[in-house]
């Protein structure tokens, strides 16, 4: 299987099925989706369940609240693709040729780590893309908090975990997961993954 989308979910029925439903419409199919249920109280695990009862790609991980690193988590465990990706509940994909166009990156470089652009939107009606500059690199310094600030700061890597996709064997071999019980876990994750990639 060449790619594990994980989903972590807590009390977001309003908007799973928007959420899944863009995973579902790939083109691309050699993908799973791990649907990690962290302990909602609404009717996101009833909806999780009626999912992986009709679809065999989706797995569904039913466990006690710990939180959205917890939730990552235990999808990276349990995760059989060759790479990682992460899509918050509450989001979704625009578009059918998303995972296909990642795989062709993956086919032709076998990167490490691919970083994507996004689009947010606030109340429905704005939508604000986030593109990503392409600079050159050659100035880095090798210290892991000056170059990743001047990532940071010049538009180059955005410290985000859902616009990213990552190779398992480097998460799970060098166990990169995310914080337990930490305000803005991507961050440090993903500062974490930088020496790695």
């Amino acid at each position: 299987m060449e790619i594990s989308v994980i989903i972590p979910i807590y009390n977001v029925e309003n908007y799973l099925n928007q959420c899944v439903d863009s995973v579902l419409a790939q083109e691309f199919t050699d993908y799973e989706i791990i649907l990690v249920d962290d302990g909602s109280t609404d009717n996101s695990p009833t909806i999780c369940n009626e999912y992986a009862e009709k679809y065999s790609q989706i797995k569904v991980i039913h466990k006690t609240n710990g939180g959205l690193s917890d939730a990552r988590n235990f999808g990276i465990k349990e995760a059989q693709g060759n790479y990682l990706m992460f899509l918050d509940s509450d989001d979704f994909w625009n578009g059918v040729i998303i995972l296909s166009e990642i795989n062709e990156i993956i086919k032709k470089s076998n990167p490490d780590l691919i970083i994507h652009e996004l689009s947010c939107f606030y109340d429905l009606k704005r939508i604000i893309p986030r593109k990503f500059k392409t600079k050159e690199t050659q100035n880095f310094s090798y210290d892991l908090k000056k170059d990743l600030k001047y990532l940071v700061n010049n538009d180059i890597y955005y410290a985000a975990a859902w616009n990213k996709i990552i190779k398992s064997e480097i998460v799970k071999a060098n166990q990169l997961y995310f914080p337990k019980g930490k305000i803005h876990e991507d961050v440090a994750w993903c500062a974490d993954i930088i020496p790695y990639v």
